[in-house]
Formats: structure tokens, sequence, C-alpha cells
């Protein structure tokens, strides 16, 4: 309201000039000449402000230059034209600009009204694309969660996983790592996938891998031998499984350390075939007995059919003696199939380790033995004399393998077997022990061997050899104690065995 009193008076004092210069012109100048360019200012701004309605202001103006030259005007009647050229240019000029003014108003309009439409439209594509905004940070937020929540999942998952592209580990969870016994992820993560295996297995692998990402049919599991970051060996069981990893075909490896599995599965069947050992063993010592029974009473009587100094008692005592061996050997397979007569008494195990070592042959002894036996250890419950003669053989295997300058090591200690370690031994029953080790420094033995070990007759030396060991597992196992042997080519074998403690 107050701009348009502001145009009005504008107006209005525009004209009240041009009246006085058509009144200075006219009447005190007596001229015929007026400044009419000062009357355009008016002309202008009314047309263009009010449109048709200023053309008003055009005609007052007008009419005032033509009273004016009537009323002052000499000349009038000689020279009426020259007002009513600038009447009509007034009059033309104020159309002109009425025309542009509607023309830009109607433009202004539309324009105001496609404006007005435009963020109509805008606001609701604000609103929508607003919206559309919220979803997508729900979406987003809700997909962060979710990959926090999977993460969660695969971090705590208890078997380990690995995802492979183009040869190079590219994941890891934290159980990966430590299956293959390292300390981060970016210890693995770049590296090619053979680095973790076995060489004998880095071809199948890259065979696996090339196969995959070429989009064939890959095995879906398979057992091979891993690499710990220390180098050891130890078996693990993958699974595959082809997935797009970050827009790259790769392949996804869930892998589990079966290497305490698999030794528990060794052992239960080396247990089993070593019963079924035994059994058939059992079976043929005991028909041997009877044989070895039959002999020396037949051999008895013969001798009783001569005089002392007969030669003949020769070769009768060639046979006892013959036969007396047998009699060795088929206890030996008794004790292996643990279907001999065992007289187990209290027993400090001390004392009958330092007196077996005292009736070693010591002619036979060519390496330094030494004892490392705990004090104040608890009694056990064993057959002395099958105690002995499993010491006796360990110590002769352990002599045969050590050098001139080895040396053989005996050690007692208490021990207690939790339920933990019985999960990892198919032998073992929670609970005290004496712990009897016999380490030498020997040339040690292959894995190979070691899977024979206890077999009745298996020996690496010659042939009539092998009883000793496959007595001693049976007399372990008679007793309810557990062995162990550890050995490796050329760093010595250790046998470790646990005899229960009285109760």
């Amino acid at each position: 309201m107050n701009t348009e009193w502001a145009k009005w008076m504008l107006i209005i004092i525009l004209c009240s000039i041009s009246t006085l210069l058509t009144y200075y012109f006219h009447g005190i100048l007596k001229t015929s000449t007026v400044f009419t360019h000062f009357y355009y200012i008016p002309i202008i701004l009314s047309a263009l402000w009010w449109q048709r309605k200023g053309l008003i202001i055009a005609i007052i103006l007008c009419l005032t230059l033509l009273i004016g030259h009537l009323v002052y005007g000499p000349t009038y009647l000689l020279s009426p034209y020259d007002n009513y050229i600038r009447i009509m240019i007034f009059l033309s000029v104020s159309g002109f600009v009425c025309f542009l003014s509607e023309k830009i108003e109607k433009s202004r309009s539309a324009l105001q009204s496609q404006k007005e439409q435009l963020e109509v439209v805008v606001q609701e594509r604000t609103k929508e694309l607003r919206q559309k905004v919220d979803d997508l940070s729900q979406a987003r937020e809700a997909v962060f969660q979710s990959e926090v929540q999977v993460r969660k999942i695969i971090e705590a998952s208890p078997v380990g996983i690995q995802i492979i592209q183009n040869g190079r580990n590219v994941f890891c969870n934290t159980k990966f790592i430590e299956i293959f016994g390292y300390q981060s992820e970016n210890e693995i993560i770049g590296k090619p996938v053979q680095t973790l295996f076995e060489p004998p297995y880095a071809d199948l692998l890259r065979t696996i891998n090339d196969e995959g990402e070429a989009g064939q049919t890959i095995p879906r599991s398979y057992e091979i031998t891993a690499l710990k970051r220390s180098g050891m060996a130890f078996d693990v069981a993958v699974w595959l499984s082809i997935i797009d990893y970050n827009g790259v075909r790769s392949i996804l490896c869930f892998v589990v350390d079966i290497s305490l599995e698999k030794k528990m599965r060794n052992q239960i069947m080396q247990s089993q075939k070593m019963e079924s050992i035994g059994t058939l063993a059992g079976g043929i010592a005991h028909k041997f007995n009877n044989a070895l029974m039959l002999i020396t009473g037949s051999t008895d009587l013969i001798a009783y059919g001569f005089s002392p100094d007969d030669p003949v008692h020769k070769h009768i005592n060639r046979i006892v003696s013959a036969v007396q061996q047998m009699v060795d050997l088929n206890n030996l397979l008794l004790a292996y199939a643990r279907k001999g007569q065992i007289r187990t008494q209290r027993t400090p195990l001390n004392p009958l380790i330092q007196e077996t070592i005292a009736l070693l042959n010591q002619n036979q002894i060519q390496c330094s033995i030494q004892t490392d036996l705990a004090e104040n250890l608890p009694d056990v419950l064993i057959d002395t004399a099958q105690i002995q003669t499993l010491l006796t053989a360990i110590l002769k295997n352990a002599m045969e393998a050590t050098q001139e300058k080895g040396t053989i090591t005996i050690r007692t200690y208490p021990k207690t077997i939790d339920s933990e370690t019985t999960g990892k031994n198919a032998d073992t029953v929670a609970g005290d022990y004496i712990g009897l080790k016999v380490e030498d420094t020997g040339s040690g033995m292959t894995a190979g061997i070691l899977e024979h070990i206890f077999e009745p007759f298996y020996t690496t030396h010659f042939y009539g050899r092998g009883l000793g060991m496959a007595a001693v597992y049976g007399i372990v196992k008679e007793h309810k104690g557990w062995i162990d042997v550890q050995s490796q080519p050329g760093k010595g074998t250790t046998v470790t065995i646990h005899l229960p403690v009285i109760s």
C-alpha cells in the first residue's frame, strides 16, 4: 500500500513539473517551444505501472500541453501542428508502453503461475525424494545392521571362513586366522592361497581355483594337509561354494581343523586292529602253550629213560632250552593279547626302574643312561615282572637306536589327566597317573614305522624280532594305562607311558 501511494505521489510531482514547464515556456517566455522530453517520464512510468489506466496520465499531460498552447501560444493558429504531433507521440508512446507492459505482465503472470506450479511439483518431488532418501537411509541402516550381524556371526563362527579371488586370499575370519596360527588377517590377505597348504596340494588348489573361476563344477568338499604359520603340517576339511564377492566370481571356503579328529579316528582304528590281532595272538598262544607242555612232558619222560651220563641228555637239554625260549616268546604273545596271568601288587615305581636298569647286560650298554625320577610318588598297582619286561623292551630298542655318544633319559612324574585331555586321546580316562617317559637321542623313526610299531613281529632290524613293543602295548593296556610314542628321523624317540595310581 505504501508503495502504491509513493507511485502516485511521484506521478503527481512529475505531472506538476510538466505543467509548470508548459506555463513557463508558453506563458512567461511566450514561445511555442516546450521542453517535452520531461513528459515522457510520467507517461512511461504510469503506463508501466498501471498499463491501460496509465493512459489517463498521458491524456492529462496531453490536455495540459494543448490548453497551455491554446491559452498562451501566440502562434497557435499559424503553427498548430507541433503540439499535435507531441500529443500523438505521447499517446503512441503511452499506448506502446501499455502494450509492452501488459505483455510483460501476462508473461510475468504466466511465469508466476508456472513458477507456482513448478514449486508445487518441486515440493511434491522434494517430498518424494525426501521419502526416498529416508527409505534409502533406513534401508542403508538396515543393510549396515545386517552386515554387522553377519560379521558378528562370521567372526563368532567355530568354522574357519575364507574367500579366494583370482588365486589369492581376500577375506578370512578370526577362526581361520586362529586355525592357521597367524596373528592378524593382514598376514593372510593378498597372499596366494597355495602358501597355506603343503606343496603336493598346491596344484590341486590351483586347478580347483581355475575351474571355479571359469564357472566349472568344483568339488564340494575334500581333505588336505595345511601349513600353520610355524610350518607345522595339519589336516583340514574344506567345503567349497561359488559366490559373487564385490562383483567378482569367487570361491567361498569353510575350513575345519580335523587333525585331532583324524588322530582319534586313527587311534580307534589302531586300537581295533590291535584288539583283533591280540585276539588272534591269544588264540595262537594258547594252542602253542598246549603243544609246548606236551613237548616238555615228553622230553622229561625221555630223560628219565637214560642215565645222567648218557650223551643223549645233551640233545635233550637243547630241546629244553629251545622250549624255554618258545615259552618266553609265548608269554610275550599272551602279554600282548592281555590273556596272560597278571599278579598285581602295590609297588613303588622308582625302585623298580633302578632295579631293571641294574639287570641290563652292561656289555650291551654303549650309551649313557640317565634318570630323572620324581620323589614322593604314590604307589601303583602293577605286575612287577611284566613292568620289568616292558621297561627292558623299551630300553633295548633305545640302546639299539642310540650311538655310543647318545643318551637315554628315564623320567617319572605325577600327572593328572582331565576331561579335556581325554577328549584328545581315545585311550585315556580322567584320573591321577604316574608318568614314565623314556627319551633317547637315537636315529628316530619315520611316520610310516610309527604306524606299525605295536604290531607283532613288525621290525626294522631282521627276521625273528619285533614282539617287544607289541608286548609293551599289551602290558600297558592290561594295567589300564596308555602309551604314546613320538619320533622323528634324526631327532630321537620318546616313549610316554601313564599308569594309574592306587585310588
